[in-house]
């Protein structure tokens, strides 16, 4: 399943979408029920690439949160890898606004509406609420929630403010700082990190083998829990 959310200002005479991180992420939530209504125990990787990993971390704290069974199972069931999220945003975002609406645009691709370059920001609710929810979450999982997590190392050409180019999200702000990540950086800008150039790209394999680990892991939870169940039945 892929997940896309219209983050722009207008076209044209057309209407802005003023949709927020929290509406996207109830959007996303209420997708994934409808489609695992056959399979709602079925394990759950989430690939999520900026302001996507946002989303989905929002997506969790109201899934743990919610009294119906199945919207629960969400949480229960995920995994997760995230590209160049900003887990904190950024304190030269907050002091360059300018700046901030030229990047938030180069990170979907399009002009953004203001409260999406706002959940950008250090000082926006959205970022810190769901890191702090993300947190104690982890926590509560324990070893069943296993989150990889990849770098930018390049500043993307032409993105300049302030008179210098940067990263887009610092390693400080895409690091969950959990001693259970795994943290890794690809030698791309913050667009670049997921376009693969073939098989053969070292990024590319890297993300594969990590996946692979991922679904393999949930495997075996199965076969455990399975294993389990049937044990009690006998």
């Amino acid at each position: 399943m892929t997940f896309g959310y219209n983050t722009n200002i207008t076209q044209g005479y057309q209407a802005a979408h003023l949709g927020n991180i929290f509406s996207h992420a109830e959007n996303l939530l209420n997708e994934l029920v409808e489609k695992r209504r056959k399979a709602a125990d079925r394990h759950l990787v989430f690939i999520a690439h900026s302001l996507g990993g946002i989303l989905v971390k929002e997506v969790l704290r109201r899934s743990q949160t919610d009294p119906d069974r199945e919207i629960k199972k969400i949480f229960v069931s995920t995994t997760g890898v995230f590209f160049g999220t900003p887990h904190r945003g950024s304190l030269d975002w907050a002091s360059f606004r300018e700046g901030v609406a030229g990047v938030a645009g180069r990170l979907v691709g399009m002009d953004m509406n203001n409260q999406v370059i706002h959940a950008l920001l250090p000082s926006g609710p959205e970022l810190e609420l769901c890191r702090e929810s993300f947190t104690t979450q982890w926590v509560t999982r324990g070893n069943s929630l296993v989150v990889r997590t990849f770098q930018e190392s390049k500043g993307v050409t032409g993105v300049r403010w302030g008179g210098f180019s940067q990263l887009i999200v610092p390693r400080d702000s895409s690091s969950l700082d959990h001693p259970n990540q795994r943290a890794r950086t690809i030698d791309e800008d913050h667009i670049g990190m997921v376009k693969f150039k073939g098989r053969n790209d070292r990024a590319y394999q890297m993300v594969k083998a990590d996946i692979e680990e991922l679904v393999e892991n949930n495997q075996a939870a199965k076969k455990t829990r399975d294993a389990a169940t049937s044990l009690g039945q006998i």
